[in-house]
């Protein structure tokens, strides 16, 4: 409703604070382990590295049997701290966004007599009649109910949306433009009724429902109406251009805005480069597998004919169902070396180099733009 903050206010919409990092603090650990060790890679060398540590499948001793754990801690520990620098950029990012000012008008009803004041963008309420200046980014998803050229259009740059750099064109609501002067906007009740939030960038629909007010600005009971269509929505993220203010009237905020809803968060990004080595790297695990199998069945023959009590009684070992599957364990470790895990390691190192170099590159950037 316009210049009901106290109804507004009780509907519990949503906060306009918004976030793109891709973990919490208190869940960084637990959610980063979860994704790390869902990878085919990393999962595989955990297997190896807690059969190293069975005694009856690797019965000698000795510090190498770590070295699998160790250098799979050091693989995640190198991409920990790539997706924590990644992370703190999102969030010093969202810090200065969500700290952005913007200038909104006073309700006619406020205690204050200034006709308007300044607000951060994530104290930004459903209901505020925002003010955008030339050159400023909108903070929420508004209705266009006023702006400074005489027939109620603005121009506005969509980049961040949809990458176009063209301006479009955007006009008020077709309503009476005297009931949306600055002035009138402070005491105008009314109230705008708009379809679900959704991600739907090019579709809009509601209908704007106002009291004409008198010459004094006291409501006459008149009523107009109209319908509110994509051309007066203001979507969070554009920019204003070659207009010197337009004011609005916020009815989606934060994670309901249309930008938001369609930011896909990704757990992790997955180059071509990797996926072709997770494909080599199955495939050697499957020739893995597949020589073990014959190494273990060969095994099992010969220990069928040849361990016996009575023939090799020096020995400790008995032939037996399990100690046959204990020996498929112990082949397969034999020959894990099939798929180094050395490589992954150079792989998060030199990525990691990559990103600093290009980041310090001053050639990649372009300074016009």
């Amino acid at each position: 409703r316009l210049n009901n903050p106290t109804f507004n206010a009780k509907q519990r919409f949503m906060s306009n604070y918004i976030s793109t990092t891709q973990y919490e603090l208190w869940t960084f650990v637990p959610v980063f382990l979860v994704r790390q060790l869902l990878r085919p890679a990393n999962f595989y060398f955990l297997i190896v590295g807690i059969l190293y540590l069975i005694s009856s499948i690797t019965p000698v001793f000795t510090a190498g049997r770590y070295a699998t754990l160790a250098a799979l801690a050091f693989l995640i520990f190198i991409t920990a701290v790539k997706e924590l620098a990644e992370d703190l950029k999102r969030y010093r990012e969202d810090r200065r966004v969500n700290a952005t000012l913007v200038e909104v008008l006073n309700s006619g009803n406020a205690a204050s007599d200034a006709e308007s004041h300044v607000k951060a963008w994530r104290d930004v309420q459903v209901g505020d009649l925002v003010v955008v200046r030339r050159d400023e980014g909108v903070p929420a998803d508004l209705i266009a109910l006023s702006s400074s050229t005489p027939d109620g259009t603005c121009f506005v740059e969509t980049r961040a949306i949809d990458g176009e750099t063209n301006l479009k064109v955007k006009s008020c609501i077709p309503l009476n433009r005297d009931l949306f002067t600055p002035k009138q906007l402070r005491t105008l009740i009314g109230e705008f009724h708009c379809e679900a939030p959704n991600p739907r960038l090019y579709e809009f629909e509601g209908r704007a429902r106002i009291e004409v007010p008198d010459e004094t600005g006291l409501p006459t009971g008149e009523v107009v109406e109209c319908a509110v269509s994509r051309d007066h929505l203001l979507q969070r993220g554009i920019v204003l251009r070659n207009t010197d203010w337009v004011i609005g009237i916020a009815v989606y905020t934060g994670k309901e805005t249309k930008l938001m809803m369609n930011l896909k968060r990704e757990a992790h990004k997955v180059g071509r480069i990797e996926k072709t080595i997770t494909r080599f790297i199955l495939a050697l695990i499957c020739i893995q597998f597949f020589i073990a199998l014959i190494l273990t069945i060969l095994n099992g023959v010969w220990a069928h004919r040849h361990l016996h009590p009575s023939q090799t009684w020096y020995l400790d070992e008995r032939y037996s169902v399990g100690n046959v599957v204990l020996r498929f364990f112990t082949f397969f470790l034999t020959i894990s070396n099939f798929v180094p895990i050395s490589l992954y390691v150079t792989m998060e190192i030199v990525r990691g180099l990559q990103s600093i170099f290009i980041v310090v590159d001053d050639h990649m950037y372009c300074w016009e733009t």
